[in-house]
């Protein structure tokens, strides 16, 4: 089963049309990380080294915004912010991302809602 099946994630679609199926974010980088009173929202930018393996010399930067955030943790920082992957579940009426460890940035995320900004191809 796909978390999208489990989850309604807006604009799922602007990632999976690219990769084809969720990616699993293992080996992103976390490049900001954005906390918003109003709403409140949290959003965190990834570049995703997935895309990078299978087209050499591109790499994919996606945006995603939790939306009516409940819970935010997170620990570690670094230059890098590897992180060994994202986990997505549901979690009662809310979304939980963990943010597992790599090097750097981990941790949790719940809101109500998940949205994809932003998806964009970055050509050498």
């Amino acid at each position: 089963m796909s978390v999208l099946d489990s989850l309604p994630i807006q604009g799922a679609g602007k990632l999976t049309g690219v990769f084809g199926r969720w990616p699993d974010f293992r080996g992103a980088r976390v490049l900001y990380v954005r906390v918003d009173r109003t709403g409140p929202t949290v959003t965190v930018a990834f570049e995703l080294t997935e895309w990078a393996e299978a087209h050499p010399g591109q790499r994919i930067n996606a945006s995603l915004r939790w939306i009516e955030a409940t819970d935010l943790s997170l620990s570690g920082l670094d230059p890098e912010n590897v992180i060994a992957g994202m986990a997505l579940r549901a979690a009662g009426d809310e979304v939980e991302a963990v943010i597992e460890p790599g090097s750097g940035l981990h941790g949790r995320i719940k809101a109500r809602q998940l949205r994809v900004l932003d998806v964009a191809i970055i050509e050498p």
